[in-house]
């Protein structure tokens, strides 16, 4: 049986390899932002990312965009 300890560093460790850093980074950024959708399911059963829900606060995503373009997003 896992724990909410293992499923979170499951997910963390699993959406932190797709976009190629710790995921953390992203909620230090700035409040209110959350992944959710596609991405935590398939962490969790194992397969592959395809893409990433961000779900934010307008504030925080202009704060988000420009953090992600120092990663190299556009």
């Amino acid at each position: 049986m896992y724990t909410l300890s293992d499923l979170t560093s499951k997910v963390t460790n699993s959406i932190s390899e797709y976009i190629e850093f710790d995921v953390n980074e992203i909620f230090n950024v700035a409040d209110y932002i959350t992944i959710y959708g596609g991405a935590v399911r398939d962490s969790l059963a194992g397969l592959e990312i395809h893409d990433i829900d961000i779900l934010c606060m307008y504030n925080s995503g202009r704060k988000l965009y420009n953090f992600l373009l120092t990663k190299g997003y556009s």
